[in-house]
């Protein structure tokens, strides 16, 4: 599927010049024209007659779909900052394989394996032992570790 969108090119100089070539239309490029690379073009001519142009290529793709999650925007911490318990959303494409709980310092205070990962998709953490301060959760998944910020107020 083709995603249209309408691009106003008004940045000619100087300023009064016409654009043309295919897709436009009253200096208006319209990327319905379809899949390809464009050359257009833009002419300027002072009150004399001298004038001048530039050209340039534009190219149009087809928006065939939204790409992949990067893994930690598979996971999310909430509420952060957080009082006494946090709660970890998991997207349920991610599996995550433990959970990690490290201070300012880098010093693992907490850890916890997971088992039947694919089953669970949030997972809610006591942090009323620790003191406030900033933390940083690791979580190690089918596709990495991913580190997130927490504060704990």
């Amino acid at each position: 599927m083709f995603r249209c969108c309408f691009i106003y090119t008004p940045g000619g100089s100087p300023i009064g010049g016409i654009y043309s070539g295919p897709g436009i239309t009253n200096g208006v490029f319209d990327p319905s024209i379809g899949a390809g690379t464009y050359l257009i073009k833009y002419y300027y001519a002072d009150s004399f007659g001298c004038g001048t142009s530039a050209a340039q290529n534009i190219t149009v793709d087809i928006c065939t779909g939204i790409g992949s999650l990067k893994p930690d925007e598979l996971i999310s911490i909430y509420p952060n900052p957080v009082h006494n318990k946090v709660n970890i959303g998991i997207a349920l494409e991610q599996e995550v394989h433990s959970i990690e709980f490290y201070n300012a310092t880098g010093s693992l205070l907490f850890s916890q394996i997971l088992f039947n990962q694919k089953s669970v998709n949030n997972i809610e953490i006591d942090l009323s032992p620790f003191p406030p301060g900033a933390y940083f959760v690791g979580l190690k998944t089918n596709n990495g570790i991913v580190y997130k910020k927490l504060m704990l107020e």
